[in-house]
């Protein structure tokens, strides 16, 4: 199939290769599971609460510690994180592959963004998440997702990308950092699914908003998601330039590069 994107090599962007949304920009690769680290971590209670029951404390800390923009504010939350640590707890002993299509979806993008509001509050809401373990937390295997260990990037690149082929999944999942898409401020919804998806690819593709697109004269340019993830957005298009343009009102030769990717927290302090 022929690949539109290849203005990128040209650009000196190097091999265009997928990358998880937890690999520090420098190396753009994806990390190999085999050097994956695991940390010792809590059992959980035994009197964990059912998901369907801690889902909806999940949803109103959402609602109430992010905004509409999608930036979080970390010492709320950790100030009182009891929602958060019994929806974290219920995920172990709920089964990830257990339901209809859009449900384990949901469940799983859930998951991934709880386990990552838990692992800044854990290491004390550092600048930045690659401050973490060699600037590599997406590799720690350390969440329980229905009684097995996951670090994230197994739970994006093995349990979601490959399963569901969903390429708004990348505007969903978010790694905690400033150029990440925003954090959605509910939970995502079976029964909403669709729409919320829609939603979150439409705020990113929205030329109002520079950390993911931006246009100067007849050039634009569109977040490096689109490179790291290029066979992602293929999806019966040519090529990952086709998708952006499409949905950007373009042409795909308009699309030029990537930008630049901010690590810094996704704090509601560096909200610009």
């Amino acid at each position: 199939m022929q690949r539109v994107f290849y203005f990128l090599l040209a650009l000196g962007a190097g091999t265009v290769a997928p990358m998880g949304c937890g690999e520090a920009a420098t190396t753009e690769s994806v990390p190999n599971a085999a050097t994956q680290s695991v940390i010792a971590i809590p059992a959980p209670p035994v009197d964990a609460l059912p998901l369907e029951q801690t889902l909806p404390g999940f949803d109103a800390l959402l609602k109430a510690r992010v905004d509409g923009d999608g930036w979080v504010d970390y010492n709320a939350l950790g100030a009182d994180r009891g929602a958060l640590d019994a929806y974290v707890a219920s995920l172990a002993v709920a089964d990830p592959s257990q339901g209809a299509t859009a449900a384990r979806l949901a469940h799983l993008l859930n998951a991934y963004n709880a386990f990552t509001l838990a692992l800044i509050l854990d290491a004390g809401i550092p600048e930045s998440i690659t401050n973490l373990h060699g600037g590599k937390p997406w590799d720690v295997v350390a969440w329980n997702l229905g009684g097995k260990l996951y670090s994230l990037n197994q739970i994006e690149h093995e349990l979601i990308r490959p399963v569901f082929q969903e390429p708004r999944i990348h505007w969903a999942l978010v790694c905690a950092a400033y150029s990440c898409p925003p954090l959605r401020a509910e939970a995502y919804a079976a029964d909403m699914l669709e729409a919320q998806l829609d939603a979150q690819e439409a705020y990113v593709l929205n030329f109002s908003h520079p950390r993911y697109v931006t246009r100067e004269g007849g050039s634009v340019k569109v977040s490096p998601l689109f490179e790291w993830y290029g066979d992602d957005f293929v999806n019966g298009e040519q090529g990952p330039a086709v998708y952006a343009a499409k949905r950007l009102g373009v042409e795909a030769s308009a699309v030029t590069g990537v930008l630049s990717y901010e690590w810094r927290l996704n704090d509601i302090s560096n909200r610009p």
